[in-house]
């Protein structure tokens, strides 16, 4: 085989897949994201809070944060076996229940 035949054979075979660039800058997205995420989850608990006396939407907004951060940390485990990434998958599923629970609570639909 000669050096194109072989890059031919490389491109095929991880054909679909991510190469290393291309994941590391999925990690970095998903930081940013993941970083945004939490600015806008603590602004609108501030919002709801103090200036639209609405504190439900703090409740959804964190039920929302850790079901995706527990998301997150669910498939990490999955895929790379960290037993600390399923302890705080299960701690943020149960914050994202606590939460959902305190917006019905609170919402006066329970």
């Amino acid at each position: 085989m000669n050096k194109e035949e072989i890059l031919e054979q490389n491109r095929k075979d991880n054909s679909g897949k991510l190469d290393e660039r291309e994941s590391e800058a999925l990690g970095k997205a998903s930081y940013v994201g993941m970083a945004t995420g939490i600015i806008l989850c603590a602004a609108l608990v501030i919002v709801s809070e103090f200036i639209l006396n609405l504190p439900v939407l703090g409740y959804a907004a964190w039920m929302v944060w850790f079901g995706m951060n527990g998301s997150q940390n669910a498939v990490l485990f999955k895929k790379l076996k960290e037993k600390k990434r399923l302890v705080y998958a299960v701690i943020e599923f149960i914050l994202a229940v606590a939460f959902g629970v305190c917006l019905f609570l609170r919402s006066g639909m329970i």
